[in-house]
């Protein structure tokens, strides 16, 4: 192993006994460990060339790849793993030119302690190829030749594998088996898993593997009561309800687009003595032509005026009013949203002169017009609906939505007039 620095630097070790039971793949690529590591002081940081003259290693160590290729072993995926922590570019050199190396690995040299002997800086290193590998691990489907493994490696599940072969015993002693007592008569053997019998056959997951099927299970974010359907079609281990709701309560996707929280009751408005004595009035702005809504709390009357475009200032709106209350009366009370001709100075001033108790609902709190909300939301799809069926103006869609409105006491009735 060659080094580029201020000075030449060379490194060679022998192998032990049981090393050498390595494929050929798994030495050479040892070799590259070992440099890297001998040398770690002078290439971290910086840009070098790796150069091997074994061309398969250009696969499995090339830094420009995003993942390892899966059919890799164990031993290659690790090292590769740990390779990343470097800038490198690896490169292929027939062995007639790979001479400068060989050299190095004919001396006879005896082993290296320092590199085979486990120091602080190796146990970190491991804990963090592991956490790389159980990352790399969660990223790849789940299939059956994984659960066999996992199953056979699980204590707790060969245990139980054990009792439902050879029976279970009278009294339990071990905690981990007391999960599976009482479902011990649905619990069966086949191909190296354990399946569990329900409603539907479903497969006993290892303990090292089940956080992974949680996150396939929430990958969608479809909230806790789906996860279980789907989750009792297919796998099942003590808790796994338990579990699902963990994960969708402490998910903060799903926490921040959940549905909001009830809200705390409205006190409702009270019924109003006589017709007209309270009405709610509303200025919907989402049509191409603004419209004035009056709706009368008793009778549930509607009034509809189409006005001209600008045509919603705080004297407009009052000129309708007094319009409508010249054939109905003047209410006692109006109920009106913070719009800025509601909240004018003009229009609480004619109020006032006429005797009318003006209510505002609290800002961006419109459930509290709800009368004149709920009429306008009818309204809306009225129309939308009428337009896309070819209706020829927004006066015919709401013309015949006011004659085949049937509402019980309810006498509806259009006004469409030009407002000045």
């Amino acid at each position: 192993m060659f080094v580029p620095s201020d000075r030449r630097e060379r490194a060679s070790s022998g192998v032990r006994k049981a090393v050498r039971n390595y494929s050929q793949i798994e030495l050479e690529a040892l070799s590259i460990i070992f440099g890297t590591r001998k040398f770690r002081h002078f290439l971290l940081g910086r840009k070098f060339v790796l150069r091997t003259d074994h061309r398969p290693l250009l696969t499995v160590f090339d830094p420009t790849k995003l993942t390892i290729p899966t059919r890799t072993s164990g031993r290659l995926a690790r090292w590769a793993l740990q390779l990343s922590q470097y800038d490198y570019e690896i490169q292929y050199r027939r062995s007639v030119e790979h001479g400068n190396a060989d050299c190095l690995s004919r001396l006879p040299v005896g082993h290296d302690e320092d590199f085979e002997q486990t120091n602080e800086y190796e146990d970190q290193s491991e804990r963090y190829i592991a956490a790389m590998e159980s990352q790399f691990i969660r990223d790849e489907p789940i299939v059956f030749d994984q659960l066999q493994r996992h199953t056979k490696q699980d204590r707790t599940l060969q245990q139980v594998m054990k009792c439902i072969n050879d029976g279970w015993p009278s009294t339990v002693k071990t905690k981990a088996l007391l999960d599976f007592v009482a479902c011990q008569h649905q619990l069966s053997v086949c191909d190296g898993c354990i399946l569990k019998h329900a409603e539907e056959p479903r497969i006993v997951v290892p303990k090292a593997i089940r956080e992974q099927l949680l996150s396939e299970l929430h990958k969608a974010h479809v909230g806790m009561e789906r996860m279980k359907k789907l989750a009792r079609r297919f796998i099942w281990w003590p808790g796994i309800d338990r579990d699902i709701e963990s994960m969708a309560r402490n998910c903060e996707n799903c926490a921040v687009h959940a549905d909001r929280p009830p809200e705390v009751p409205l006190h409702p408005w009270e019924f109003p003595e006589c017709p007209w004595a309270r009405i709610h009035i509303d200025l919907p702005d989402h049509f191409a032509k603004m419209l004035f809504v009056v709706v009368d709390a008793f009778s549930k009357w509607p009034e509809v005026i189409q006005l001209h475009e600008g045509a919603t200032s705080a004297s407009q709106t009052i000129t309708q009013l007094r319009r409508i209350f010249a054939r109905f009366g003047i209410p006692k009370q109006i109920v009106s949203d913070n719009g800025p001709q509601f909240v004018s100075s003009e229009f609480r001033t004619s109020c006032k002169k006429q005797g009318i108790r003006h209510t505002l609902v609290p800002p961006h709190h419109p459930q509290s017009n709800g009368q004149a909300e709920r009429f306008v939301k009818t309204l809306k799809g009225a129309i939308k609906k009428g337009m896309e069926s070819g209706k020829a103006s927004l006066e015919e869609v709401v013309t015949d939505f006011c004659q085949c409105t049937e509402m019980p006491a309810i006498a509806l009735q259009m006004f469409l007039q030009q407002g000045s």
